[in-house]
């Protein structure tokens, strides 16, 4: 494996407050009041993960038909990609799979749905109004205008067929998001494939397919949450996929194991889920 200035032990504590989730399907989840203080109300959120100590939580907002509120800056970053339907913005209209990203204090303005969407939202701390930063611009990308890239370089990943479109790289935070797509009919070998961690959290929601992992195989809408360092996969897909995944919260490197791990086509449900998130995985 390659060689780290600091144990696996040290990794894996690096992200201790949001619990290991792995994996859960949002359609089995119950909608909730959108209750983050001093945001605006009128919303349904499905909760997909959260943090009991930063606040921060990765969401699914509904927003109904007509919706409109001045919103105010935030003293915390947000993500969104919308799912379904369109947002406006300050000043920006967000169409179906568009990504935005709105820097702490960035000037909000209106934010309105005139037909309705549900919006997948990512707060990394718990998200209250703040001082506005005038400088601070919200980043929009058409997603569906960007090209695909081919596949990743790491020969390793060769047998997955990946595409990906890299909606945003910031070394500096450390944190990467990415669109990636997975071949149909993408197994390993018959002697299987080495499994692989990170030193960064790894969060995946899958938008359509499927993707065969040693926890079960997950269908659209499935979605995890995973702390540095824990090694997983190998994975594949009989019908191909299309997810979105974010690395956050350390450097994106891939480390291999040693040796090759069996990969089960079939593989039986067995999800990490954290105590009290009451979700039915039947």
């Amino acid at each position: 494996m390659a060689d780290l200035n600091i144990s696996h032990d040290e990794l894996r504590d690096l992200d201790v407050s949001r619990p290991h989730t792995e994996f859960i399907h949002s359609q089995a989840q119950t909608q909730s009041p959108w209750a983050r203080p001093g945001l605006a109300p009128g919303l349904k959120q499905r909760t997909l993960s959260r943090d009991p100590v930063k606040g921060g939580a990765s969401l699914l907002l509904d927003y109904p038909a007509g919706y409109q509120s001045d919103d105010s800056a935030l003293s915390v970053a947000e993500e969104l990609f919308v799912l379904e339907g369109s947002l406006q913005l300050a000043g920006t209209r967000f169409e179906q799979h568009d990504y935005g990203f709105v820097p702490p204090g960035a000037p909000r303005s209106t934010l309105s749905s005139a037909d309705g969407a549900t919006v997948l939202c990512f707060f990394d701390a718990l998200p209250q109004p703040g001082p506005a930063d005038p400088d601070a611009q919200v980043q929009h990308l058409a997603t569906a205008e960007m090209p695909w890239e081919p596949g990743i370089a790491d020969p390793n990943l060769k047998f997955m067929g990946l595409g990906r479109k890299v909606l945003r790289d910031d070394p500096e935070r450390q944190e990467r998001v990415l669109l990636l797509t997975m071949a149909p009919q993408a197994y390993p070998a018959a002697t299987g494939a080495p499994q692989i961690a990170h030193p960064c959290v790894e969060e995946m929601y899958l938008f359509s397919g499927d993707v065969i992992s040693e926890y079960g195989v997950m269908q659209a809408g499935a979605y995890f949450w995973r702390p540095a360092m824990i090694f997983h996969g190998p994975h594949g897909s009989r019908n191909g996929a299309f997810m979105l995944i974010r690395f956050v919260e350390g450097e994106h490197v891939n480390i291999w194991a040693d040796e090759p791990s069996y990969f089960d086509p079939h593989p039986p449900l067995q999800p990490v889920i954290p105590q009290g998130q009451g979700i039915d995985q039947s």
